[in-house]
């Protein structure tokens, strides 16, 4: 065999290994010029298509490994952080609703309490110890304004 077909099996065998890629970023394309040759049934390539020298194969072919192993490991990638958004947020849910249920009991019970003092106040907040008061203390200023008043007079 000559070296030009040894190229081609081993730019072949290269194409057809898809080893695993851990890199999360494509590397690009190595530069050079692509080398495309349309070929027609019948001239010397045994089928319809494009010819590529075998530079070009192989960074194209390098190329489309990277994209495919890319984009699997992006995919998990994305699945990944959708997961940890949705357990952040069912999290999240599950907390806030703890704490309405805590606050929302503890308003209830200020409410209830609130509610059994106006109706059962104590007696220095009705309006009986009020009145009393006020009569009590409308008659000891009177009594003691007419005792002052009838010693200014003597």
């Amino acid at each position: 065999m000559d070296k030009q077909t040894v190229a081609s099996y081993f730019a072949t065998a290269l194409l057809l290994h898809a080893g695993s890629v851990s890199a999360q970023e494509l590397t690009p394309i190595p530069p050079g010029p692509d080398k495309i040759v349309p070929a027609k049934k019948g001239e010397p390539a045994p089928f319809d298509g494009q010819l590529f020298d075998n530079a070009t194969a192989l960074r194209w072919g390098n190329w489309l490994l990277q994209l495919k192993a890319f984009a699997a490991v992006n995919h998990d990638l994305d699945q990944q952080v959708c997961k940890a958004n949705t357990d952040f947020l069912n999290k999240k849910n599950s907390l806030e609703e703890e704490q309405y249920k805590k606050v929302t009991a503890e308003l209830q019970e200020k409410l209830a309490k609130a509610q059994e003092e106006a109706a059962n106040p104590p007696w220095y907040r009705t309006t009986t110890f009020g009145v009393v008061i006020g009569v009590t203390g409308t008659v000891l200023i009177g009594v003691g304004t007419a005792a002052l008043a009838s010693a200014v007079h003597k």
